[in-house]
C-alpha cells in the first residue's frame, strides 16, 4: 500500500494504492495561503474499515500542516461520517441542513 499525490491546478490529491489500484482518495483546495477545504474523499466500498481512508486523510492532513504551513482545514460531510472525521481532530462549527428535491 502506498500513498501518492497529484497536483492540477490549485487541487491537490492524494490516493491510496493496493496492488496498483486506486482504492481511497483524498483531495484539498488551499485558500487564502493559511486555509484549506476538504473534499473528494472516497474509499471503496470493499475496501472500508481496513483503515485506508483513515490513512490518506491523515496523510493529506499532515502535507497541510506541516508542508504548505496552513493554520486550518474545514470539509462538509454527513452526520454518520462524523465519527470517522471526529478521530481525525475535526469538531462541528455548524450544521447545515439543506435539502433538495430534482422534479
Amino acid at each position: 500500500m502506498g500513498i501518492k499525490s497529484l497536483k492540477s491546478g490549485e487541487n491537490i490529491f492524494f490516493g491510496c494504492f493496493q496492488n496498483k489500484e486506486l482504492v481511497s482518495i483524498a483531495s484539498t483546495i488551499i485558500r487564502y495561503e493559511d486555509f484549506a477545504f476538504l473534499g473528494n474523499i472516497y474509499t471503496k466500498p470493499n475496501c472500508r474499515g481496513k483503515g485506508l481512508g483513515t490513512k490518506t486523510v491523515s496523510h493529506l492532513i499532515d502535507f497541510l500542516f506541516e508542508k504548505a504551513d496552513v493554520k486550518a482545514a474545514q470539509l462538509y460531510t454527513t452526520e454518520e461520517k462524523m465519527t470517522f472525521y471526529n478521530k481525525l481532530g475535526f469538531n462541528v462549527i455548524e450544521t447545515l441542513h439543506k435539502f433538495y428535491e430534482v422534479l
